[in-house]
């Protein structure tokens, strides 16, 4: 695929935050004798453990037989190697520790971020209105695409030569023969793809293409020519893609708030930066205010976070 990858901008924890803080207790806490579902060694294992292994699984879920018993024996595998482990007394290496000591600052700043956006409200039915208005390419007016793609190594004295002959060649196959002539590399690929399935800014050009046409993008990693072959209208109505859009503009609310939290909680924290990592401070934020990119990567990707994960209709 040729088209650009689309993610989310990185955060510090915010990989994790969709994962479950449940089942973080060791396997050797006491409980009440009746949520007790197994003993090892005298340690004893409990239902909360083992319902905290089932809701990792949410295709089987806890009225599985099958998910129980393998749940529990998962439970079980880790507390015989503990028992080992603190047999031989691993949990003292430095090694061990330092990584318990990581996990628990871990898990402890993912609490507090889930509390951040647990107290985020849903988007607006006026805010999901003016999506769907906003993107009539990913909804009214969304096509399905047969699309021919040329991805291009980026030169920076090759994109306007480039640009001119996209809008002077007849056939894609004019572009692959002056980029052999020029010695310059590429890859050809050809795709059907959703209009959801496009990068928001790549489709903007191409919804736009007759069929036949082609265009030339600029992504953060090639050019990329794109002729659209074939094309079919697939529209999607507000109904059908309301929950989708809510989803989408809640996950973007809740990447931009944790964004901003952790950029603030940076910003009034004492950092100081030590011997050679001095260098890796970002110049003119007082010399020590964050480490360059804070955490945040791709700029083509958060330019184009409106198309991720974006699954608006069938394609047929």
């Amino acid at each position: 695929m040729f088209l650009h990858r689309t993610s989310f901008p990185k955060v510090v924890f915010l990989a994790a935050l969709t994962g479950s803080l449940a089942g973080c207790g060791g396997a050797g806490e006491a409980t009440d004798a009746t949520q007790v579902v197994a003993k090892v060694n005298g340690s004893e294992i409990s239902i909360h453990q083992l319902n905290a292994i089932l809701a990792k699984q949410p295709s089987q879920g806890d009225s599985s037989d099958s998910a129980r018993a393998q749940a529990l024996d998962e439970l079980v595998e880790q507390q015989v190697a503990y028992d080992k482990a603190l047999e031989l007394k691993l949990d003292r290496n430095p090694d061990v520790v330092m990584a318990i000591e990581s996990m628990k600052k871990s898990i402890i700043a993912r609490a507090y971020l889930q509390q951040v956006i647990g107290a985020l409200s849903q988007p607006s039915a006026e805010e999901i209105h003016q999506y769907y208005e906003d993107h009539p390419a990913l909804f009214a007016e969304r096509k399905l695409y047969s699309l021919q793609e040329v991805a291009i190594e980026p030169r920076d004295d090759l994109f306007e030569p480039l640009k001119d002959k996209v809008s002077s060649a007849g056939q894609l196959e004019d572009i692959v023969s002056w980029l052999k002539s020029e010695g310059v590399q590429y890859r050809v690929n050809a795709a059907n793809r959703s209009a959801e399935q496009i990068g928001l800014d790549l489709l903007t050009q191409v919804a736009k293409l007759e069929d036949g046409a082609m265009t030339l993008f600029q992504g953060p990693n090639n050019y990329l020519v794109v002729r659209v072959a074939a094309s079919q209208k697939r529209p999607v109505s507000e109904e059908d893609a309301k929950s989708r859009i809510t989803q989408f503009l809640h996950n973007l609310k809740v990447q931009k708030t944790v964004t901003e939290e952790v950029e603030r909680l940076k910003n009034s924290a004492a950092i100081e930066y030590v011997g050679d990592f001095k260098r890796l401070a970002i110049p003119g934020a007082d010399g020590e205010k964050g480490i360059e990119n804070s955490g945040v990567e791709g700029g083509e990707d958060i330019r184009n976070a409106d198309a991720v994960s974006m699954q608006l209709g069938n394609d047929a």
